[in-house]
C-alpha cells in the first residue's frame, strides 16, 4: 500500500508506459501478496472500522434527536408523534405539519401538506432497540452502527472474492471500499444507519443470485429473493443495490435473453409490492423540491438527474464532495456552474478511459453499468456523499481494476493522459481518502456543534417555558428545524413558541409597521436559496394576501418575486413587540445576538450571514 503511494510520485516522471517500474517491484509484489492473502479481508474491515471509530464520540444529531422522541408514547412535540416501527415519518400531512410550524419546528413557508415518511421499519426496529436498551448511551448506539459497517465490509468482500477473479485485486478493490470517505456519514449518522442495511442485506442477495445463475442452485434463488425483501425493508438504497442484478443479467448471465429476462422477474416482483406498500401506506416525500419521488414526479425527476448525476458520480471517482454543490450557492455562488462543466468533464473522461476495457471484458461492464444505474436513484435526494452507498460497490471495482491493469502493463491505452489518471486515482482513492475518513466521520456532529453554541445563546432557565424566541436570521434551516427536539430530548427548559421569520443567506431588511407588526423583507426575496426549498414544493406559487395563521401571529404575503416567491411578509403578533414576553434574536457570528426591534416607521437593515464563518462547526457532512 505504501509502495502505490510512491507509484503515483513515478508517474510523474518520463516513462514510455505508465506503472513500468512498478511491475518489477518487490515491494509491489509484496503488497500483491499481502491483499491476496486470507486474512487481508480481516485486516481491511478492521481498519475501515478504525477510521470511522472517530464517530464514537459525537452523539445524537439532527434528525436522531427527533427519532428519540418519537419512541416516546408523548414526544413533547406539537405536530410529532408516536411511532413503533415507522421512525423515518417525520411529517404526515396537514395536520401534523400545521403543529411542527406552530412548534417553530418547520417555518412560516413550509409546504402545509408537506409529507416525509420512509419505509424503513427494519432500521427502524434498530434504532427502537437504541432507545429503549441504551437511550442515554451514544456510544453504544454508535457501536451499533459500526457493527453494521461491519456486516457491510464483510459482504462486499465476499461479493469482490467471488467477481473479481485476480484475488490481490479483490483485495484491493475492498481495501478502497472501506476507506472511501463518501461512507462516513452512513456510519457516523445513526439516523442514516439505514444505508448500510439496505446496502448489505441486498448484496448477500446479489450473491445467492449469482450461486442460482451460475451454478443452477435454485434454493439461492429464494434466498436472494429473501435479502432483497429484508433491504426493501431496510432502506431506498436496496434499489441501487438491485442496478447490478440487471447489469448481471445483461453482461454476466450465460442464458438465453429470455431466460434472463425471467430471473429478473422475482425482483421486479418485489419492486412493484414495494411500490404497492408506498403507496397504501402514503409514504414518500411530497411537498418538497429536495426530495422528488420519481414515480410521482417523473419529468421533474429526469430533470433534476441531468444535474445531480454527474455532481455523484465526480464524488465517486474524484472530488470535490458531492455536498458542495448545495453548499455553493450559500458560500461561492458563482463556483456551482463550474462545479457542474468540472463534473461533467470527469465523467466524460473517466468513460473515455475504461472505454477499451468495457469493449472487451464482461465484467467491466458490469461494474460500469452496475455503478451508473446505481446512482440513478440516488438522484431524488439533493447531492450527498452518504447516497454513494450502493454507487460505491462498483465503482471501488472499477478504479482496482484500472490501476491493477496499468500496473501490469495490460491496460490498453497509454500516454499522459493515463499516467495522470492513474496518480489521480492512487492519490484521492489511496491517500486523500482514509485521511479524510476520520475527520468526516467526526464532522458530522458539526451540526451537534453549531447547535449546542446556538444554543446557548438562548435562555434556558425555567422563565422562558412561558415566553417566545423570535429568531430574525437563523444562517441555516436545520438549527431552528431542529431547536425544539434538541431541547425536548434534553430535558432543557424551551420557550413556549420559537418564530423564525427569515434565514440568513441574504441581506434582511426589517421595518415597524404599527405596535405589533413588523415588515420583512429579505433582498431577493424567501425561497432564494435552494436549502429553503427542503419543505416548499416549487409548484406552489405565492399571492399578495396569502395568510398562514399561528397560534401566537399572522404571517402575510405583501408582494411576490415575478416566479411567485413571496418577497416581503407583515408578521402581525398577538402581544406589542416591547413587550416582555418576546426574546429577539439575530445571529451573530457564531451565535445568537439580541436584536432590538426599531422604532415605529423605522427600519434596520441585517446584513446577510458569513456562512463561511457560520459554518465552521458543522463540517463538511450534511446531516
Amino acid at each position: 500500500m505504501w509502495k502505490l503511494s510512491d507509484l503515483a510520485s513515478k508517474q510523474t516522471r518520463a516513462r514510455s508506459s505508465a506503472g513500468e517500474d512498478l511491475a518489477d517491484s518487490s515491494l509491489l509484489e509484496a503488497a500483491r501478496n499481502l491483499l491476496a492473502a486470507a486474512r487481508a479481508r480481516r485486516a481491511i474491515i478492521v481498519l475501515g472500522l478504525l477510521l470511522t471509530s472517530t464517530s464514537l464520540s459525537i452523539g445524537l444529531t439532527g434528525d436522531d434527536y427527533l427519532q428519540k422522541l418519537m419512541v416516546r408514547e408523548q414526544p413533547g412535540i406539537e405536530g410529532l408523534r408516536h411511532r413503533d416501527l415507522n421512525l423515518y415519518a417525520f411529517a404526515r400531512g396537514s395536520e401534523e405539519m400545521k403543529g411542527l410550524i406552530n412548534e417553530g419546528a418547520a417555518p412560516w413557508w413550509a409546504e402545509p401538506n408537506l409529507h416525509f415518511e420512509f419505509f424503513r421499519p427494519l432500521s427502524s426496529l434498530t434504532h427502537q432497540l437504541d432507545y429503549r436498551l441504551w437511550p442515554e448511551q451514544p456510544v453504544v448506539m454508535h457501536l451499533h452502527s459500526l457493527l453494521w459497517f461491519g456486516v457491510l465490509l464483510w459482504t462486499v468482500g465476499l461479493l469482490y472474492q467471488r467477481f473479481i477473479r485476480t484475488p490481490w485485486v479483490a483485495g484491493f478493490a475492498l481495501l478502497l471500499y472501506a476507506i472511501d470517505d463518501a461512507h462516513a456519514a452512513p456510519v457516523a449518522w445513526l439516523a442514516n444507519r439505514n444505508a448500510l442495511i439496505a446496502t448489505a442485506l441486498p448484496v448477500l442477495g446479489l450473491l445467492a443470485h449469482d450461486r442460482w445463475r451460475a451454478r443452477g442452485d435454485r434454493r439461492a434463488a429464494w434466498l436472494a429473493a429473501l435479502w432483497f425483501a429484508l433491504g426493501f425493508c431496510a432502506g431506498e438504497a436496496s434499489v441501487q443495490v438491485g442496478a447490478y442484478l440487471f447489469a448481471y443479467a445483461c453482461f454476466l448471465d450465460s442464458g438465453s435473453w429470455r431466460e434472463r429476462a425471467r430471473s429478473l422477474l422475482p425482483y421486479l416482483s418485489l419492486v412493484v409490492a414495494w411500490r404497492v406498500v408506498y403507496a397504501l401506506g402514503e409514504y414518500g416525500v411530497r411537498g418538497s423540491s429536495v426530495y422528488i419521488d420519481p414515480v410521482g414526479d417523473p419529468l421533474y425527476f429526469m430533470q433534476s438527474a441531468l444535474v445531480r448525476l454527474p455532481v455523484l458520480l465526480l464524488a465517486q471517482f474524484g472530488m470535490p464532495f458531492s455536498e458542495f454543490w448545495d453548499l455553493l450557492p450559500v458560500i461561492a455562488p458563482s463556483l456551482q456552474p463550474l462545479m457542474l462543466v468540472f463534473a461533467l468533464f470527469v465523467v466524460g473522461f473517466v468513460g473515455w478511459l475504461l472505454w477499451p476495457m468495457f469493449k472487451r471484458d464482461a465484467m467491466t461492464r458490469f461494474w460500469a453499468v452496475g455503478t451508473l444505474l446505481a446512482t440513478i436513484p440516488a438522484c431524488a435526494a439533493v447531492p450527498n456523499d452518504r447516497l454513494l452507498t450502493a454507487t460505491g460497490l462498483g465503482g471501488a471495482a472499477l478504479v482496482a481494476r484500472f490501476i491493477a491493469a496499468v500496473a501490469d502493463h495490460s491496460f490498453p491505452r497509454r500516454g499522459k493522459a493515463v499516467s495522470a489518471a492513474f496518480a489521480a486515482a492512487i492519490a484521492v482513492h489511496a491517500l486523500f481518502s482514509p485521511l479524510v475518513l476520520p475527520l468526516r466521520a467526526k464532522a458530522v456532529g458539526g451540526l451537534e456543534v453549531l447547535m449546542g453554541r446556538a444554543d446557548r445563546s438562548i435562555a434556558s432557565d425555567p422563565s422562558i417555558e412561558g415566553r417566545e424566541v423570535v429568531l430574525l436570521n437563523p444562517p441555516v434551516d436545520p438549527m431552528p428545524i431542529y431547536f425544539a427536539g434538541y431541547r425536548e430530548a434534553q430535558g432543557i427548559p424551551r420557550p413556549h413558541y420559537l418564530r423564525w421569520l427569515a434565514t440568513g443567506v441574504s441581506e434582511l431588511v426589517v421595518t415597524r409597521v404599527d405596535e405589533r407588526t413588523l415588515n420583512v423583507h429579505p433582498t431577493g426575496g424567501y425561497l432564494s436559496n435552494s436549502s429553503q426549498w427542503m419543505l416548499r414544493d416549487r409548484r406552489t406559487r405565492s399571492f399578495v394576501g396569502e395568510k398562514v395563521e399561528l397560534a401566537d401571529c399572522t404571517f402575510e404575503v405583501r408582494s411576490v418575486t415575478a416566479d411567485a416567491r413571496p418577497l416581503d411578509v407583515e408578521v402581525r403578533f398577538h402581544e406589542p413587540l416591547e413587550s416582555a414576553h418576546f426574546q429577539w434574536m439575530q445571529w451573530g457570528r457564531h451565535e445568537y445576538v439580541p436584536f432590538r426591534v426599531p422604532a415605529l416607521g423605522k427600519s434596520t437593515t441585517i446584513p446577510a450571514v458569513d456562512m463561511k464563518s457560520a459554518l465552521l462547526g458543522l463540517g463538511l457532512s450534511d446531516s
